[in-house]
């Protein structure tokens, strides 16, 4: 067990990950394999733990209140990297995991109320079989996890949005940025695109159905759903998660880029959070440059029940 001082933010592994630099883009740091990119956080009152999804590996981790990792949960085949980490290292999710894009790793994770199932969402289509591939797919992935005994038991196809549908957006920037769950086979999908204010064109909260969903976990569709076309899939009789719209904030007028935070107040409101990215971006000279972008955090009432 690792308490969270000995944590930092550095990427993991050179090659795998992005290079890790200092606040001005200048000076290159060094590698740390207990190094985390923290994206989405969810409370299990079962047990009074947290359990946080990071990009990285991609990877899960339980932590204590009191800042202790239990458990870091990575995909089969990423302990080699991450010799000389310090916090206990679990090998859980599928190999093909390890073909996460650059900086597209688990983004939204969520516990359902019966406090039974873990759902995590990868950030975008993967490199499978290369980044070009995935690039081009709609083809995302939802993980459950079974709390009681950390295992994954269900993997299900996740169909985003079709980019050429709509005006400058592309396939790649089409991102899950969270999750909220509903129920034990329900749960709130952010879905967006990489724009903003007039330009964004994709900012919606899908309600998803694993109900009928096809559990693709430990079949060759796994390894190879990324360059699956849709047709296919439906040939294959692989039925994706069900979508159902909730919430369209480009209606609403939405102005900033990254819907990144989603929970239910209740059964008629939700709220939402932007990521404003410390307030500065780079320019092209890789310097630093403020964007004024704030925090906020928006509630809606919806017309029907969430749950």
């Amino acid at each position: 067990m690792t308490k969270s001082p000995y944590l930092t933010g550095s990427p993991n592994v050179k090659g795998p990950d992005e290079v890790p630099y200092d606040e001005q883009g200048q000076k290159v740091l060094s590698y740390d394999p207990d190094g985390l990119d923290m994206e989405g956080i969810t409370y299990s009152a079962a047990d009074d733990t947290f359990w946080l999804c990071e990009e990285y590996r991609p990877s899960l981790l339980q932590i204590k209140r009191d800042g202790t990792v239990l458990g870091r949960y990575v995909p089969q085949g990423a302990m080699e990297l991450l010799k000389g980490a310090q916090m206990n290292v679990v090998e859980t999710f599928p190999a093909v995991y390890n073909n996460r894009i650059s900086n597209r790793g688990f983004e939204g994770v969520s516990i359902s109320p019966s406090g039974k199932y873990l759902f995590v969402s990868i950030q975008s289509p993967m490199a499978v079989p290369d980044q070009k591939t995935g690039e081009a797919s709609r083809n995302m992935r939802i993980m459950k996890m079974d709390l009681a005994t950390k295992q994954i038991v269900g993997e299900y196809v996740y169909i985003a949005e079709n980019a050429g549908q709509f005006k400058g957006v592309k396939q790649k920037d089409i991102v899950i940025s969270d999750l909220h769950a509903l129920s034990d086979d329900a749960v709130l999908v952010d879905e967006r695109d990489k724009n903003e204010g007039g330009a964004s064109q994709i900012k919606r909260i899908y309600k998803a159905n694993f109900a009928a969903a096809t559990n693709i976990l430990g079949t060759d569709l796994s390894g190879k759903l990324e360059g699956t076309s849709i047709a296919a899939l439906k040939e294959m009789g692989i039925a994706p998660i069900g979508k159902e719209l909730v919430v369209d904030f480009v209606k609403l007028g939405y102005p900033y880029e990254k819907i990144e935070g989603l929970t239910v107040l209740d059964k008629r409101t939700l709220a939402i959070v932007n990521d404003n990215d410390y307030q500065v971006s780079y320019d092209e000279n890789v310097k630093l440059k403020p964007t004024g972008v704030p925090t906020q955090m928006w509630t809606v009432t919806v017309q029907e029940d969430l749950y």
